[in-house]
């Protein structure tokens, strides 16, 4: 099988795993107030909304590199 040269390993340092702890409560302090007074309900939705978005901005770049689509022949309103 051939390997494919693309990808790359990550691997964190030894800082790196040093912060980790820190980073990782900052991100859940800051999901808490961002989603302060949002149901679970909601909040799923939102996700869902996130994810459809990324979804779309995905397909319209790949259109773009592939040359399929060019930005700047599109109608601006």
């Amino acid at each position: 099988m051939k390997s494919i040269k693309k990808i790359k390993k990550l691997y964190p340092t030894e800082k790196g795993l040093d912060v980790y702890p820190f980073i990782l409560r900052e991100h859940q302090s800051s999901n808490e107030v961002a989603l302060q007074g949002f149901s679970r309900k909601e909040m799923d939705e939102l996700s869902n909304y996130i994810i459809r978005v990324r979804e779309n901005i995905v397909s319209d770049f790949d259109q773009v590199k592939k040359g399929i689509k060019d930005p700047t022949k599109e109608n601006k309103q």
